[in-house]
Parts: structure tokens; C-alpha cells; sequence
């Protein structure tokens, strides 16, 4: 009887700790979750190219209307919680527009010696 009562005991405790350990789990992924939308936020923040409360700011994130008014109106709480975003939105940003720089001159540069030998060959002939 004592052994069965051990046993009960040692699954009970067993169980509240797998428990514990999902729900820790799942509130890492939550927090997971949470700060990807603000970062995907933040980045279209800064960019300034919209109003963040214009329907064209929320689709460029492309968050349902639920998240996106919950970071709106508990921004200031999320940026406290989780600053290390806003750094990491601006690097992204920045990669963002030297890879487009870098594209649109590269296409440039072609272009251009495209231009240059086709006048050169003309003048050739």
C-alpha cells in the first residue's frame, strides 16, 4: 500500500512538472511570436513611409487587425519590454536599402556599358 502511494506521489509530481514545462514552452513561444510582430511593426515604423494607423501600414506588416491594434495601443509597454527591437529593425532596415541601392546600381552599371559599347561599336563601323 505505502509502495502505490509513493507511486501516485512521484506521477502526481511528475505530471505537475510536464505541465510546468508546456506551459513554460508555450509562453516562449508566445513571447516568440509576439516579438516578430513588433520587429515586422517597427521596421515599417521607421521606414516613415506611412502612417502607422493607415490600412496600408497593417498590410505591409501583415498582421490581422487583432495584433496590430494590440502593438498600437501597447507600444510604449512593448519597446520597454523588448528594446533591443527597435536596434535590431533599424539594421535591418539599413541592410535592406543597401541591397537595394546596391541592385539599382548594379542594373545602372550594366545599362551603362551596355550604352558604351553599343556606341562604341557604332562609331566603329
Amino acid at each position: 500500500m505505502f509502495m502505490k502511494k509513493k507511486i501516485n506521489i512521484t506521477a502526481n509530481k511528475n505530471y505537475k512538472r510536464v505541465q510546468k514545462e508546456i506551459q513554460d514552452l508555450t509562453d516562449i513561444l508566445e513571447e516568440s511570436k509576439l516579438k516578430d510582430k513588433l520587429f515586422r511593426y517597427e521596421i515599417v515604423r521607421i521606414d516613415g513611409k506611412y502612417n502607422m494607423l493607415d490600412q496600408r501600414a497593417r498590410q505591409l506588416v501583415g498582421l490581422d487587425i487583432g495584433d496590430y491594434t494590440y502593438i498600437i495601443h501597447n507600444y510604449s509597454e512593448l519597446m520597454k519590454k523588448y528594446p533591443e527591437i527597435k536596434e535590431e529593425a533599424f539594421r535591418k532596415l539599413k541592410d535592406i536599402k543597401s541591397v537595394n541601392k546596391t541592385t539599382r546600381y548594379n542594373k545602372l552599371d550594366i545599362k551603362n556599358d551596355n550604352l558604351y559599347d553599343n556606341c562604341k561599336n557604332k562609331f566603329m563601323q
